[in-house]
């Protein structure tokens, strides 16, 4: 993902890129900060919250084709995960992924988990001990939360 932003980035930037082009090497030369750090590389395409959110779902929402070709959809190891929170064995899940697959193969089983992925779903989320299953995401999703406070960045 970080190495097809960097190719949008160069483009946009008027550099031509083909198979051969090295992408560390660009933003070393181009960029602002760590690429793998992602905030500068996702500001230099998109200037708000929402055109970042726009510019990430091309990397994580199904298309029709996607989906019959299984492509971006929840694989044997995020169904074994939502099959031992349906019965109860998982409660919580620490995840450095910001896709919606394990959320989308867990409520699959009928069971709605809490995803926790910004400061404002902390602050509002209910007790552990109440929910059948919570997902802490640490690098946050790439797309806000329904019952989240929204971010003003």
């Amino acid at each position: 993902m970080v190495e097809a932003l960097v190719r949008r980035a160069a483009v946009a930037g008027g550099s031509t890129v083909d198979e051969d082009f090295d992408t560390e090497a660009w933003w070393d030369a181009h960029g602002d900060g760590d690429a793998l750090g992602y905030s500068n590389l996702l500001e230099s395409l998109a200037s708000t919250s929402a055109s970042r959110r726009a510019l990430l779902a091309g990397f994580f929402e199904t298309t029709e084709e996607e989906r019959e070709a299984g492509l971006k959809i929840p694989n044997p190891a995020h169904h074994t995960i939502a099959a031992l929170v349906k019965r109860g064995l998982v409660r919580v899940i620490v995840t450095t992924n910001f896709d919606r697959l394990l959320e989308r193969a867990i409520e699959a089983t009928g069971v709605s988990p809490q995803v926790i992925s910004s400061e404002a779903a902390i602050a509002g989320m209910e007790p552990l001990q109440h929910v059948p299953c919570t997902i802490l995401k640490l690098h946050g999703d790439y797309a806000p939360l329904i019952n989240a406070t929204p971010s003003t960045s």
